[in-house]
């Protein structure tokens, strides 16, 4: 973590008692032609533990400079982990059909919610239909 990213500790060094733990990230993939079909599938498994800076009970994610999170209250960061099946057809030397399925699983998506003693809004962990995400890709490329 750098201390470039803005809102955080600007023109300053992290706090004494800040707990800053790097992102770690890793993926192994493969893919492989199939010359009679024309098809080339493939998979790709990724692994991320975001950076983080806490200090005192406040935990902030670092998915990437422009994307972060504060955690509730006193919790910890959760790794993500992705996972993505890929499908190229090359139908003619001019012409190919790419498709991608994606599944990405985020724990660390937080939202605000009213307080149960009115006193304000407090900071929890989004639904699960929000940290698990699929999506679906579709690319048609004709060259001459």
């Amino acid at each position: 973590m750098v201390l470039s990213i803005p809102g955080v500790f600007p023109y300053q060094t992290f706090p004494h008692e800040a707990k800053v733990s790097p992102e770690l990230w890793g993926s192994l993939g493969f893919d492989y032609y199939f010359e009679r079909s024309k098809l080339t599938p493939g998979a790709v498994l990724a692994y991320k533990s975001p950076a983080s800076i806490k200090v005192g009970d406040t935990t902030n994610v670092y998915r990437e400079y422009w994307d972060q999170e504060v955690l509730p209250a006193g919790e910890n960061p959760f790794d993500i982990l992705s996972g993505k099946l890929t499908l190229k057809w090359d139908i003619a030397p001019f012409f190919v059909v790419v498709s991608e399925l994606r599944y990405t699983l985020d724990n660390n998506r937080t939202k605000f919610v009213k307080a149960s003693n009115e006193s304000g809004r407090i900071r929890v962990f989004e639904d699960p239909n929000v940290t698990n995400r699929l999506g679906f890709f579709l690319l048609a490329q004709a060259r001459w």
